[in-house]
């Protein structure tokens, strides 16, 4: 397994570095973030992206079928960039 690392900024934006990228074929778009436990002292952080299918990112956030709370903090997300 290669290890990359990445910098995360005051806003808490990671940047992937662009070898990664390439080697991955990420685009723009969306990560799914989960945090996995090892032991006490130890987690793992897992970035995973989801793949849009429509072309609209409104209908792949429907199509992801996420629970009411998510869609909340995509919300406040949203209107703290855009509002």
């Amino acid at each position: 397994m290669k290890r990359y690392f990445a910098r995360i900024d005051k806003f808490g934006r990671i940047s992937i570095p662009k070898r990664l990228r390439t080697e991955a074929k990420l685009e723009g778009g969306f990560l799914e973030i989960s945090v996995e436990k090892l032991t006490k002292e130890e987690e793992r952080l897992i970035l995973q992206p989801v793949y849009a299918s429509s072309g609209n990112p409104v209908e792949d956030l429907i199509g992801m079928n996420l629970p009411i709370e998510d869609w909340k903090n995509i919300k406040k997300q949203l209107e703290g960039r855009f509002g």
